[in-house]
C-alpha cells in the first residue's frame, strides 16, 4: 500500500472525512483486484463514510437519552 499523500491527508482532515482518510487505500486495492470502475470504489467508500456517522450518530443519542438498560426488541 502506498503512504497517504499529505496535501489528500490535509484535505479530508479539512473536510472531516475520517472514515474515507482510514480507508481509502484499502478500498482503492480491492477495488483494483475487483476490476471495479470509479463510481462503484467512491459509493462504497462514500457509504462507508455515511455508516459510520450514522452509528455515531445512534451511539450519542442513546448516550443522551441515559437509559438505564439497554434493550433489543427480542429481550422485551
Amino acid at each position: 500500500m502506498k503512504p497517504n499523500p499529505p496535501l489528500l491527508s490535509q484535505h479530508l482532515n479539512y473536510l472531516k472525512l475520517p472514515c474515507v482518510q482510514k480507508y481509502h487505500l484499502e478500498l482503492a486495492q480491492q477495488a483494483a483486484q475487483q476490476n471495479w470502475d470509479h463510481l462503484e470504489y467512491l459509493r462504497r467508500l462514500i457509504e462507508g463514510e455515511y455508516n459510520e456517522r450514522r452509528q455515531r450518530v445512534i451511539e450519542r443519542r442513546v448516550k443522551a437519552a441515559r437509559f438505564p438498560v439497554l434493550k433489543t426488541l427480542e429481550q422485551f
